[in-house]
């Protein structure tokens, strides 16, 4: 049997603290993009910095968000839960026809982190 509110509650949770987590890689990725004027030897790796903050910030995301809702411990809703999430978020890419191998990634990484997030 579906547990319907688990899984919208999981969705919920996983979206608003999703965006608390663009409100902080937000604030994070313009402090670095003013560095980055400021100090012009650092510009590089102000391309590589964004990327080794927001992968591992969005899939601790997902892992605690499929770890507040879940109750039985079911992966099976976790990677149904993460499928969902990390579609919203890739709506626009696909809207577009601009969808690339990160995206993939971040879709596939999110469901594996919600699954494991559930199990936990």
């Amino acid at each position: 049997m579906v547990h319907w509110k688990a899984l919208l509650a999981g969705v919920a949770t996983i979206i608003v603290l999703g965006l608390l987590a663009q409100m902080i890689f937000l604030f994070f990725v313009t402090g670095l993009t003013l560095l980055t004027k400021s100090h012009p030897l650092h510009a590089e790796y102000g391309r590589v910095i964004p990327l080794a903050f927001g992968l591992p910030l969005f899939l601790l995301v997902m892992g605690i968000g499929a770890a507040l809702y879940s109750r039985e411990k079911v992966i099976a809703y976790g990677a149904v839960v993460g499928g969902i999430a990390t579609s919203f978020s890739l709506v626009p890419s696909l809207m577009t026809g601009r969808l690339m191998l990160a995206g993939v990634l971040f879709l596939l990484g999110g469901v594996v982190f919600t699954a494991l997030g559930s199990f936990l």
